[in-house]
């Protein structure tokens, strides 16, 4: 009996050994054996930089990051649609002849020939062709908004490879883009929506109202406020065209431009001699210091405001002032609120300092008064205002910028020239040094911005707010079941072969089987 049971643990020995001994030639590890904490272990079933690589799908630095700015907080900050350096300067072959149609007061007729014949900025895609075509529909399309135009650059539109972006700039320095469209549509790349109603010779806008006659302005009141009762241009007009806020009445030489904002601003140029009068309403009076005068009653001054020319002439008896203007340009300008800024504007206005004046109150609704400096209104959206500046002067000038609450919501505001950030000045006075690239805030009822540029070619000025963009950039979390089974560790490349796990149990039961026959035997 003894002899039997002894086979047949030799049987069952033998048998696990050849068990085992097929596991090693197949390549089992036994090293390998159970391991507790390869149960589901994620980073064996789930690798994130395998499977989920957040910084491969969502890259915040690449989705988040509009511009070329060191910063990829900002949510909108435009791309340079304005960058005439991106294209290829040329001069134009052709100088076609635009006609220029104006509105006119009643019982009168104007029409003027506008002669497109700047240096033209052309795109290397644009054929001759195209130009030619554009350009004429862009200038016939602003009869109403743009005075005498001269072309700044014709170019494809961002982002578009069939639209063609013309600008256009008039006498008073104000640019107007153009979109022009494959099929001859045109329409001006920021909307501005008129403010000024007109019956018969009746002008009433949002701040400004007013009566003309041909050379002159009767009842000129701000706010509901009558501040002139006349004001004689010193000259007859011709032509009168309302573009948003503005209307600007002129002939050859002249022009007066009424602007309907809480500024009440007037301008009046003349490329040769002429004098205005103004006659004060009852109960406002009139002080006569230096190159302006100032009317105490409603904190505003009437002033020269021709860059590099000194030929106005201001000077005041009783209730008339009288503004004599020689190939210059005189400014008359409220300032309602009576803060720093609106004073430190008027004295920088009349020191050849300030470059434009431009108020956004909505997306469809601005107004730019320019002293020197063209600018152009590129985009104004919820949060991010982005304009174009430019002149012909070297000399470095401060941008004036007024901006509602309710485009620029988010008062963490952060300036960009030329897509780069710039710093705050100390002071308004450290500011007006005008000897770097620097800018003030001032958060009243609207939000008004200096920006000091000590030199010019165009400039690219971008206002902007950050706000915050974690949805924007949340990487998507991956579907992932979890098993709880438990596995065996193996050697990566190896695969189980089966009745191994058998044959080591089989081996530990004849093991303990001998042992325990043993201690009997004993």
């Amino acid at each position: 009996m003894r002899k039997a049971s002894t086979k047949i643990i030799a049987s069952i020995l033998a048998v696990s050994v050849l068990i085992l001994a097929g596991g090693a030639v197949l390549g089992q590890t036994p090293t390998a054996t159970v391991t507790p904490t390869a149960t589901a272990t994620p980073t064996a079933t789930v690798t994130p930089t395998a499977t989920v690589t957040p910084t491969a799908t969502v890259t915040p630095t690449a989705t988040v990051t509009p511009t070329a700015t060191t910063k990829s907080t900002a949510t909108v900050i435009p791309t340079a649609t304005v960058t005439p350096t991106a294209t290829i300067k040329s001069t134009a072959t052709t100088t076609p002849a635009a006609t220029v149609k104006s509105t006119a007061t009643p019982g009168q007729t104007s029409t003027g020939t506008g002669i497109v014949n700047q240096n033209v900025t052309i795109s290397t895609s644009i054929t001759n062709e195209e130009r030619n075509k554009a350009t004429n529909i862009a200038v016939s399309s602003t009869t109403n908004i743009i005075v005498n135009p001269t072309v700044v650059d014709v170019r494809r539109e961002d982002g578009s490879n069939q639209n063609i972006r013309v600008r256009l700039k008039d006498q008073t320095g104000e640019i107007i883009a153009m979109i022009i469209t494959p099929e001859g549509q045109a329409q001006p790349a920021v909307q501005n929506v008129q403010t000024f109603r007109q019956t018969q010779n009746n002008f009433e806008g949002k701040y400004v109202s007013f009566k003309f006659t041909n050379d002159s302005i009767l009842d000129y009141s701000l706010d509901g406020k009558l501040i002139f009762k006349s004001i004689r241009l010193g000259f007859n007009a011709t032509n009168v065209t309302v573009s948003g806020s503005k209307l600007k009445i002129f002939d050859n030489n002249n022009m007066v431009v009424i602007h309907d904002t809480i500024n009440g601003i007037i301008t009046e140029s003349s490329s040769g001699r002429i004098v205005a009068t103004y006659e004060l309403a009852s109960g406002i009076s009139a002080i006569a210091t230096g190159n302006r005068v100032d009317i105490p009653e409603i904190r505003a001054s009437i002033l020269s405001s021709d860059p590099g020319s000194n030929e106005v002439v201001p000077s005041v008896s009783g209730n008339t002032i009288q503004v004599t203007i020689n190939n210059g340009k005189s400014t008359f300008i409220a300032k309602p609120t009576g803060n720093q800024f609106d004073d430190r504007v008027i004295e920088g206005i009349a020191d050849n300092k300030i470059g434009n004046i431009i108020l956004i109150e909505a997306e469809d609704s601005h107004d730019i008064t320019t002293f020197g400096v063209d600018t152009t209104i590129n985009k104004v959206v919820p949060n991010t205002v982005s304009i174009n500046v430019s002149s012909d002067v070297s000399d470095g000038k401060i941008i004036a910028l007024k901006v509602s609450r309710d485009i620029l919501r988010d008062q963490n505001l952060r300036i960009l020239v030329d897509g780069n950030e710039i710093k705050a000045a100390a002071d308004i006075n450290d500011l007006f040094k005008l000897d770097k690239l620097a800018y003030l805030i001032v958060a009243g009822q609207d939000v008004e911005v200096l920006v000091s540029i000590p030199n010019f070619s165009e400039r690219q000025i971008i206002v902007t707010s950050e706000v915050a963009s974690t949805a924007a950039v949340r990487a998507t979390t991956p579907n992932v079941t979890t098993v709880t089974t438990v596995t065996t560790a193996l050697t990566p490349g190896r695969t189980t072969v089966p009745g191994f796990t058998l044959g080591l149990i089989l081996v530990v039961m004849a093991v303990l089987y001998l042992a325990t026959k043993n201690r009997k035997n004993r």
